[in-house]
């Protein structure tokens, strides 16, 4: 296990370095305030990728990298409808409150149905002892 989280732990900081690199060389600079703002859009690609609210070990990286391109769809399309850059923040942080609330309720759902399916297949269990 110690090996796992300290193989995350270098592969995060291997992939935050690249993405400084990339973003230095596209604004040919950084200052301290660089990438302040992006925590909400790494958020709402984590969960529209279906990356579970409350974290968990069922999560993969593909599901992730399936979401990015769906924000990164929403945010061409309001770039080429003349959105405001305010308007955009609004609408990501609604579609996060919508992803989180329909994940809550789709989690709901399941747990409801695994419990009718488990009850049944112990009421079959029963019936074909007696």
């Amino acid at each position: 296990m110690k090996k796992v989280k300290a193989a995350a732990y270098i592969l995060s900081g291997l992939f935050a370095g690249l993405a400084a690199l990339f973003m230095c060389s596209r604004q040919g600079g950084i200052t301290s305030d660089t990438g302040s703002g992006f925590e909400m859009t790494v958020m709402l690609g984590m969960f529209l990728g279906g990356i579970p609210v409350e974290g968990g070990m069922e999560t993969k990286l593909f599901k992730t990298i399936i979401g990015l391109p769906c924000l990164i769809i929403i945010q061409s399309g309001l770039t080429i409808l003349g959105v405001d850059a305010g308007i955009y923040q609004f609408v990501e942080a609604v579609i996060l409150l919508i992803v989180i609330i329909m994940t809550h309720f789709l989690k709901n759902y399941t747990k409801q149905r695994d419990e009718k399916i488990m009850a049944q297949v112990l009421l079959e269990e029963e019936a074909k002892q007696a």
